[in-house]
């Protein structure tokens, strides 16, 4: 799960809420470009976000690499075999992240436990939490931003900022 954090950028409630039907329309849109040889394919997930603007909720879609969209494969087929252990029946809207214990959709308040329990036994010193991988895959992003577009100073930069404002407008 941890990687997920780090892939797609999510908040702990978003993580919880990914259904099996997500990851798998990913997987499915990969089959069909790999069938079609679209090579300028890029795997992405769609998902629900927890962030509302008034009362509309929004989705997501995150572009991931094929490595990743290759381990959430095998995590998947891995779940769906303890979960038939278990006696637990699927649907596609069915958890993607589910307790070992019960095979029940995972908590957000399990997650953030589960990284105090992996920072402990890394000896980690300081804050560890799910928010702080979205930190991580926000800087990654905006590094991959500065990247592409070739800045190399802040000269640069302040050029390129879209979303720069001018304070005669306000």
């Amino acid at each position: 799960s941890i990687e997920l954090f780090d892939i797609l950028g999510f908040r702990r409630l978003e993580a919880v809420l990914l259904n099996v039907c997500d990851v798998e329309a990913a997987i499915k849109a990969e089959i069909k470009a790999d069938k079609s040889g679209d090579t300028e394919f890029t795997p992405s997930i769609t998902f629900r976000s927890v962030k509302k603007r008034g009362n509309i909720m929004y989705e997501r879609t995150v572009p991931i690499n094929r490595i990743s969209l290759e381990d959430l494969k095998s995590y998947n087929r891995l779940r769906k075999r303890h979960l038939d252990a278990l006696g637990v029946k699927e649907t596609p809207d069915s958890a993607f992240l589910v307790s070992y214990k019960s095979g029940k959709r995972l908590r957000a308040n399990t997650l953030t436990q589960e990284f105090r329990i992996l920072a402990k036994q890394a000896k980690i010193v300081g804050p560890c939490s799910p928010h702080m991988m979205r930190h991580r895959f926000i800087t990654q992003a905006f590094v991959r931003l500065v990247r592409s577009h070739q800045i190399n100073s802040v000269d640069e930069f302040h050029r390129h900022r879209p979303w720069k404002v001018h304070l005669s407008v306000l």
